[in-house]
């Protein structure tokens, strides 16, 4: 998609922009890393809560928070044997089989493989970077996100502390999964941060 824009005639190949949200960003600043002869250059960046890290050490730290310890130690031997063996053990506890079970062990293990941090570095440095965190969104709170704002400190760097403000990008404090897909409007935090962020 990004070479099929920079390709189009009413195109400033100069100023082409990736915006993405959650899982999107690493895609984002894959594609601002990219160093293939054909790859367009990217011109800036908008990181709307974005991972902070492999996709498994983000659930960990979600078991760890709301688990018990038996529930931790076992989810813990559960990512031991994914990332050894790709496969996942039977019957995990407390409905951690939804997050990844024999039907989607692949695709959990190819995202896990994906190191946020590592791809931030790779990003050019003095690229403009907007990034988004939120004290509302469980996904994406500012302090879980640090360890991306440190890797990203070689670059042009805005970093935006939405407040009540749904991972969806909402007015919404309550972060509730059941909102996702109600249109309502953007926050107007975000627009006004977008607004600021694209205007320099």
């Amino acid at each position: 998609a990004l070479r099929f824009l920079a390709g189009r005639p009413a195109s400033d190949p100069a100023r082409l922009s990736v915006y993405a949200l959650g899982e999107g960003t690493v895609h984002a600043m894959a594609l601002a890393g990219d160093t293939t002869p054909e790859a367009p250059k990217v011109h800036s960046l908008g990181l709307f809560q974005p991972l902070p890290g492999r996709y498994l050490d983000i659930i960990t730290n979600r078991v760890k928070a709301d688990g018990s310890p038996e529930t931790v130690a076992t989810w813990e031997a559960a990512v031991q044997q994914i990332r050894a063996t790709g496969t996942v053990p039977a019957n995990l506890p407390d409905g951690l089989g939804s997050i990844v079970n024999p039907g989607n062990v692949k695709a959990v293990v190819e995202a896990d493989k994906i190191d946020p941090l590592a791809l931030a570095a790779s990003v050019p440095a003095g690229t403009p970077v907007l990034l988004t965190c939120s004290d509302a969104d469980s996904q994406a709170r500012c302090p879980s996100v640090q360890p991306l704002v440190d890797a990203l400190q070689h670059t042009a760097l805005t970093v935006v502390e939405l407040e009540g403000v749904s991972h969806v990008l909402r007015d919404d404090p309550t972060d509730s999964i059941a909102n996702y897909a109600k249109q309502d409007p953007l926050s107007p935090q975000l627009v006004a941060a977008l607004d600021a962020f694209t205007g320099k």
